[in-house]
């Protein structure tokens, strides 16, 4: 473990100072720890109406799975070359083996089926067709239903004809720039799909007429046919979208929707009083489009469905400021209900899933629905509900009339393990699709022990109590729960689901505990070593900055101290940062006996001796030309130069920065240090002397912290890679990336200061200058 991972460690369990920890007002440090990207922030859309209980309907209720065809951007086989739609020999071995497993395929009432798709604007016309008749062959050979799924808006890469078109492309602004793309977050990174297209501009209405009638004509055609065998119940409906949303622009993640605005009559000198009800309308509109060109092919009304995702499913962090609508990407619950189609909904079983679905379809009648995407599991891999039983009963007892399960057999023998297959697949689950199929009732299990929701609440209520319980509480207690915190955040990012449970439990009794006040005194080594480790931070960096000896010998006793810490064995953990001070002290006291015969040199390295960064890029072409350094100057600070060389070796920064000063001139030293600083980029705020300059608190220097972590879990692969690869290409296509990760950072991290600090700041890093360039 590295000193400054050390240090940080250290900073987030015992906090950075007294007042720091006294006060622990900070909702962004617990929204770090208790991870709101995970769990929500409790702003979103609240329901409390009770489940729908619903009577059986007089239809054939169906089970499918999921066939995605695997091109860009789904999990699925891939198509033959040259094509988007998988073979009839594709659509057989997936039903072959959905069926083998199961053991039976149902009857009239309760049908098994599969679901083909993506059908996207990407797929010629012609394949189309073909993919629907042979989806339709295999279904009538295997005595299964079928049930086609839309991409009604990403993939249309290939319609070059609608692209060259701004005007069918999303604007985040009524400046009316392209989007850069649409951003779809399906995990932990985002995935890239074409741009956003404006779901009203006339041309895009076209080709969405034009495909939806070609669909709906062919199956219109083969729904004849199965009517004439007496096998109508085969055709299990059209599931009309995928999640359909206005989404955001991947650059910027900048919500969209400004095009379709216009499109409205509205304007940046005419905008609408509700920019966020406006766009729900295009959005339901669009879906409304779809259902009804469908149903003019010849698609009966009632087996269109469309397909949204309203809840909170963990894919996707919600910003606090943002509206319900926009987090939602404006398919907001009420969408999906119209009379053009019937209601769909992604069920991943996160918190309360399917009681806000349940509460929607109450509020709108309680009418026949679909679970157009989901298993048993969410995205995050946590938990669902007890039992793939209970899954199903969820929507089949609560008048759903299909529920179209993915992730089965995705990535082949190779992903087996895969969570979701494991959710999917295992015994527990094939024995209730058959329990389904046969046409026995299906039973929702009351959960015992582990529950989604349950979790949330907990989370929720730390969230809400434990700000005030710690600021009554004395020491002892707030480290417990700083380590009962630091333990929540590890057992989240490991996904140690039932862990994180327990240690909630354990968080909340200890908020039922009855504050403790803190002694004026200190008398234990729980209370006494928040002051020296504070100390030790403080200190420590400086004191071993250019000296390999003393670094050496720190990290070993920071290591020591880390490991009686997570052992909460408090007594060595104060032995061991005493050894530190006295070692710091003693070689500080020496170091202060002999710099009284120091001369002026010596007197600059001290000046410097708490400052880092990397002063050795002064010795970069660009640098210096952005310096303008004489050609003296050049010759002087090249890495080869006489004397340089012998300070560079050394690794002293204290000493590379007196030389700097003594070659450069003062605007010329100046500029220096504002482009060393934004070459550090935004670890530069954790420098003492910035720190001290800024006047930067404890609580954002917890804040920074998370932002800066986050950041270089995202950047440290990449320059791992760009060192690796020798392509120029990729290494240019590396640099551009890291450069917008930092900025982004710096960006998040500037938001978070003072007025006066954002001024200071922008002073110390100057005009900006691209300082990562290749040399």
């Amino acid at each position: 473990m590295g000193m400054n991972n050390l240090l940080r460690l250290l900073g987030v369990c015992l906090g950075t100072t007294a007042q720091a920890r006294r006060k622990l007002k900070t909702k962004t440090l617990l929204a770090c720890l208790l991870g709101f990207a995970l769990f929500g922030n409790g702003t979103g859309h609240k329901t409390s109406a009770a489940e729908p209980q619903v009577a059986d309907v007089a239809e054939t209720k169906y089970l499918t799975f999921q066939l995605m065809t695997g091109i860009h951007g789904y999990s699925g086989p891939h198509p033959l070359p040259g094509h988007f739609a998988l073979s009839k020999a594709q659509l057989e071995e997936f039903v072959h083996d959905v069926v083998k497993a199961i053991g039976t395929t149902g009857d009239a009432r309760r049908k098994l089926g599969f679901a083909v798709g993506p059908l996207c604007f990407d797929m010629p016309d012609d394949e189309t067709r073909q993919f629907i008749r042979d989806a339709f062959a295999v279904a009538r050979e295997n005595d299964v239903a079928v049930a086609f799924h839309i991409d009604d808006s990403m993939s249309w890469g290939n319609r070059k004809d609608l692209l060259a078109n701004p005007d069918n492309i999303e604007t985040a602004d009524w400046k009316q720039i392209p989007n850069t793309g649409r951003r779809a977050d399906w995990g932990r990174k985002p995935t890239k799909f074409p741009p956003q297209m404006c779901f009203n501009s006339p041309a895009i209405v076209a080709a969405v007429k034009d495909r939806a009638g070609l669909i709906g004509a062919e199956i219109k055609q083969e729904l004849a046919a199965l009517k004439s065998q007496g096998k109508e119940h085969l055709f299990a409906g059209v599931i009309a979208g995928w999640e359909t949303q206005m989404g955001r622009d991947l650059d910027t993640d900048r919500q969209l929707g400004y095009r379709a605005l216009s499109h409205r009559g509205f304007s940046e000198s005419n905008p609408p009083k509700d920019l966020d009800a406006e766009r729900v309308k295009v959005v339901k509109e669009f879906m409304e489009l779809w259902a009804n060109s469908l149903h003019a092919g010849g698609t009966p009304r009632e087996k269109v469905f469309c397909h949204i995702a309203f809840t909170d499913q963990g894919l996707r962090k919600a910003d606090a400021k943002e509206s319900y609508a926009v987090k939602v990407h404006f398919a907001l619950p009420e969408v999906a209900f119209s009379s053009a189609y019937r209601p769909g909904f992604s069920t991943y079983p996160e918190g309360a899933t399917f009681k806000e679905i349940h509460a929607a379809l109450g509020k709108h009648g309680s009418p026949g629905w679909i679970s157009g995407e989901g298993t048993n599991v969410s995205p995050t891999s946590m938990p669902g509900e007890p039992t793939m039983e209970t899954y199903l009963g969820r929507t089949f007892n609560h008048g759903g009339v299909l529920v179209n399960v993915f992730s089965w057999g995705i990535g082949g023998e190779a992903h087996r393990n895969n969570f979701f297959r494991k959710a999917t697949e295992n015994p527990e689950c094939l024995a209730a699709y058959a329990k389904f199929l046969r046409g026995e009732t299906l039973v929702e299990a009351v959960a015992q022990g582990f529950s989604a929701s349950g979790l949330q609440d907990k989370m929720h209520k730390i969230q809400a109590e434990l700000p005030g319980w710690m600021e009554k509480s004395g020491l002892i207690q707030r480290l417990r729960a700083m380590w009962h915190m630091r333990n929540l955040q590890s057992y989240m990012k490991e996904r140690k689901w039932q862990e994180l449970d327990k240690e909630a439990d354990e968080v909340l009794a200890l908020i039922k505990s009855a504050p403790v006040e803190t002694k004026t005194e200190p008398s234990t080594a729980t209370e006494r070593l928040p002051a020296k480790i504070q100390k030790i931070q403080s200190a420590l960096p400086t004191w071993i900055e250019g000296d390999a000896a003393r670094k050496d010998k720190a990290t070993a006793l920071m290591q020591q101290l880390h490991e009686h810490l997570k052992a909460k064995n408090f007594a060595e953990a104060e032995k061991t940062a005493d050894e530190l001070l006295a070692l710091m002290s003693s070689v500080t006291q020496s170091n202060s006996s002999t710099s009284s015969t120091a001369g002026a040199q010596d007197e600059k390295v001290r000046k410097h001796q708490s400052e880092s960064g990397e002063p050795a890029i002064i010795t970069r072409d660009y640098i210096q030309d952005e310096l303008k350094l004489s050609d003296d100057q050049k010759q002087k600070l090249q890495k080869t130069s006489p004397g340089f060389e012998k300070i560079l070796d050394s690794h002293d920064n204290g000493k590379i920065w007196a030389f700097l000063e003594e070659a450069l001139n003062a605007e010329q030293f100046k500029r220096f240090e504002q482009l060393e600083l934004q070459h550090e980029g935004p670890s530069a705020l954790f420098r003492p002397r910035i720190e001290q300059e800024l006047k930067i608190t404890g609580e954002q220097r917890n804040q920074f912290m998370g932002l800066v972590q986050a950041m270089t879990k995202e950047v440290q692969p990449l320059i791992n890679e760009s060192k690796s690869t020798g392509n120029p290409g990729k290494m240019e296509e590396i640099r551009l990336t890291v450069i917008k990760l930092r900025t982004d950072c710096l960006g998040k991290l500037t938001a978070l200061m003072s007025d006066a600090q954002k001024k200071q700041w922008s002073e110390m890093l100057g005009k900006p200058f691209d300082t990562l360039r290749h040399h």
